[in-house]
């Protein structure tokens, strides 16, 4: 399907690499060879030490973490366990696929949206991995210790880069709100234009739409939004500042 969908419009993205975009051969490599980095990393997009190390370290913990929680449950017999690894297989399988499209379309591994799902992905084939492997040890009280602590050490972990933003960001917990409000106002009024309102780019949400004045020809992504709001063109307006500053 990748190779085939006769998708030849797609642009290459600006980042993108020409020898890659529209090639399947060469997105295959390309897609086989970041990966194994992509599902490592701490944050998924910088290969580095300082992200790779840490990000295996966050895996390895929740690895650990579901493991024990899974034996000290004691829930599952070996005959449910024998599909996990199909399902840990096909999550990866369904990884893979979706990053070579990205080569194959785009050029580049496209987009923020994508990355997230293919970790999420991640995490869930790493679970099914975990549960599938039979007890080593009878259960005892250590891996009542050991499931929490694990758990709780690799979200801390992978918080701990972001907690800043996060704690500044939920001061203007609201503000996303009100703005998809006034989008829906907008857009269910009378008229064939409408305004869509964002919060302030900055710190962990930076706008996704350009500001503007915007017609179905600007982008799919324009496209999307009038079609769904039955409108002719869009006035995309970015807050400045937080409201309450």
């Amino acid at each position: 399907m990748i190779g085939h969908n006769g998708r030849v419009t797609d642009p290459n993205e600006a980042n993108g690499d020409p020898a890659i975009y529209h090639h399947t051969l060469a997105s295959l490599i390309a897609a086989f060879g970041r990966l194994p980095l992509e599902f490592l990393s701490l944050n998924g997009a910088e290969f580095d030490a300082r992200h790779i190390v840490p990000g295996t370290l966050v895996r390895l913990l929740f690895f650990i973490g579901v493991y024990s929680c899974w034996m000290a449950a004691h829930r599952v017999s070996d005959r449910s366990r024998s599909l996990l690894p199909v399902l840990a297989l096909a999550l990866a399988i369904a990884m893979f696929g979706q990053l070579a499209a990205s080569f194959r379309e785009f050029g580049a591994a496209c987009c923020g949206q994508h990355a997230f799902v293919r970790q999420s992905l991640g995490w869930i084939a790493l679970a099914a991995v975990a549960m599938a492997i039979p007890p080593l040890l009878m259960p005892s009280r250590w891996q009542l210790v050991i499931a929490p602590v694990a758990l709780m050490l690799g979200a801390g972990l992978l918080v701990a880069p972001g907690i800043r933003d996060l704690w500044h960001e939920y001061s203007f917990y609201a503000e996303a709100a009100r703005a998809r409000e006034r989008t829906w106002v907008s857009g269910a009024s009378p008229g064939s234009d409408m305004t869509l309102y964002q919060p302030v780019s900055d710190g962990l949400f930076p706008a996704q739409i350009p500001p503007g004045y915007h017609v179905a020809s600007d982008g799919w992504w324009a496209s999307g939004i009038l079609e769904f709001f039955h409108k002719r063109s869009v006035l995309v307006i970015i807050a400045p500042t937080h409201e309450l500053e």
